[in-house]
């Protein structure tokens, strides 16, 4: 399922990625983000799918690697790399731990590790979590 949810992902399927999550999914972002929890399977569509993507970074710059995925039951952890280049033109490089929980055949919970300290230097404090009017 979570390499599913990649390739959808880098396809920009929209429809698919619906699919593969459930309607009540939480996403959690670490406690030092604010705004740091989406809650509901359109609102993490929106922002996992690409909102955040082209909020932040220059069209087509955006890249993810996947290093590796573990699975034991209905927990899939992944590690990931991002790396892309900033509306401001900084580059960021980021590597990231997703914790998903799946129920039902579907993605319930999402739970993100990243260097806090390290967006906020690159992206900007105020670009971190989702936007309020989101």
């Amino acid at each position: 399922m979570i390499d599913d949810l990649y390739a959808t992902l880098g396809r920009g399927d929209r429809d698919h990625l619906m699919e593969l999550l459930a309607p009540d999914i939480s996403w959690q972002m670490p406690a030092s983000i604010p705004n740091g929890t989406v809650h509901g399977a359109q609102r993490v569509a929106e922002q996992l799918g690409s909102a955040t993507v082209r909020r932040l970074f220059q069209r087509g710059t955006f890249r993810l690697e996947i290093y590796n995925v573990w699975v034991e039951g209905n927990i899939a952890i992944a590690q990931t790399g991002t790396h892309a280049i900033t509306q401001a033109g900084r580059k960021y490089d980021m590597e990231y731990v997703w914790v998903y929980t799946c129920a039902d055949g579907r993605i319930a919970h999402v739970r993100e590790y990243l260097d806090t300290k390290l967006a906020a230097e690159v992206i900007g404090e105020a670009n971190i979590g989702v936007p309020d009017s989101v």
